[in-house]
Formats: C-alpha cells, structure tokens, sequence
C-alpha cells in the first residue's frame, strides 16, 4: 500500500476575502488547512483547524504554530508545507498629516511583523523534507503614491521587501533548500477590505471616487478566481526562490 501524501497550509485571515477562499480551494483540493483569524471562521470542513489570534499580539505567533504543528511536521508523509499571508488591515486611511503614531504601530504590526514571524517561523522548519513555500499576498498600491494610503501602502511594500530578503537569504544560508516565496497581487477584489475603502470620507481618502469607481464599473472580481491561482502556485514546481506576480487569474463573469 502506498503512503498517502500529505499536504498542510496555513491561511492567515480566514474569515473572509481571498483568504477565505484560499483556505476552502486548499480544502477541496485535498489539503489540511490551519486557518488563522481573529474572528471565529466560517469554514467547518473535515481538515480545517481555526486558530483564533490577534495578528497584533506578534509575540505569541511561533508558539502557537509549534503546538498546532508539532505531530503533523513530525509525519513523513508530509510533503508540502505552505503559508499564505493574506490577512491585512487596511486601518489608518488618511493623510499623513492626520496619522496617529500608536494605531500606524498596530497596522504595521499586523501588516508586516506578523506575516515576517510566520515566514521565520517556515524558515526555521529545515528538519521538514517537505517542499516550503510561501504565499504573500500584495497590493497595487505597492505601484505608486496614492493620497490617503500611506500606511496600508508602507505596509505592503515593506511586505514585498521583506519576501525578498527572506528569498536572498536562503539563497545565502541554505540554497539547497527546497523553498520558495511568491508575490501575487490579485488587483480589485470585492472583499470586506474593499467596503471599508469606500465607506471613507473625501477628508480622510482623497482617492476614495477611484475606489467607488471600481465597484460601479464592476471592477471588483470575485476572490475565488484568485484563490485558484494562490492554489494552483502552491501546488507547483517553481525553481525560482522569488516571483512576482499580478492579476494572473481570469475573473469570472
């Protein structure tokens, strides 16, 4: 009898959006899941573990997953550990005149500090044979200066940079090392994320028409088409220790 591979992601903002629809893709296609919100999920699916944190509470992070993980990263049969950073706050729109010093801590901590402690964490399980690789989910305001948008913009680029750093380290430390990360901006997407964006003022988001824009044209596309391609790289076979990626699914109509 042959042994049965086993396939484990972890899916950090699992209650709604694309990583919501990340996290059920996975499912169908087999794999086990840990979601991580600070909500309850609404996944209840043979395979899926909800582990309810507050992503600003950095510190307690790596123990959490050591306990989760502990028996499933001991399995030989563990072939593909995968982490998708997908959840973010989109808090502190506004002017940088207007920014709060204290909340911008509270957005960068789970913007950037947490995904950073979940892909060190993947980067310390070297005794794994299985294939590692991580999912960071990107934004297009990493493409330009969008008033209003200066902390959840600085977040998301220092996300890029940070996926890229922990690419070039491997490279550096342990390039035989099966691991890769991955870039993928998914553009509009109608999530949660985007209904906040909307419902700000003119004074605080001075963008916020391109936003409502968006949702009038019917330029949002739905967050399972991109699950598929947050799913479909995680089940691939790329050389490369980094890539980036925009826009690479097809919305459906």
């Amino acid at each position: 009898m042959s042994e049965t591979k086993m396939n484990i992601a972890i899916v950090t903002g699992t209650s709604s959006g694309i990583g919501e629809a990340t996290a059920r893709e996975l499912l169908g296609r087999g794999w086990q899941v840990v979601g991580i919100a600070r909500r309850p999920g609404n996944i209840e699916e043979p395979g899926y573990s909800h582990l309810s944190l507050d992503l600003a509470e950095v510190g307690s992070i790596a123990k959490h997953l050591d306990a989760e993980l502990k028996q499933p990263l001991a399995d030989s049969n563990l072939k593909r550990l995968a982490l998708v950073n997908s959840a973010a706050s989109p808090g502190l729109l506004g002017t940088i005149a207007q920014t709060d010093p204290e909340e911008m801590l509270k957005v960068y901590a789970i913007n950037v500090v947490a995904p950073a402690c979940f892909m060190g964490w993947m980067a310390r399980q070297s005794a794994s044979n299985a294939r590692r690789v991580v999912v960071n989910v990107s934004s297009g305001v990493t493409e330009g200066a969008f008033p209003g948008m200066s902390t959840y913009a600085g977040t998301k680029v220092a996300l890029l940079m940070t996926g890229m750093v922990l690419a070039a380290e491997i490279d550096a430390i342990a390039p035989q090392a099966e691991m890769c990360v991955h870039s993928y901006d998914p553009g509009p997407v109608d999530t949660p994320m985007q209904t906040t964006v909307r419902n700000s003022s003119v004074e605080t988001l001075p963008i916020v028409a391109a936003f409502e824009q968006f949702k009038e044209n019917g330029m949002l596309s739905k967050a399972e088409d991109y699950a598929l391609a947050i799913a479909d790289f995680l089940e691939g076979n790329e050389t490369a220790r980094f890539t980036q990626e925009r826009y690479s699914a097809v919305p459906k109509k």
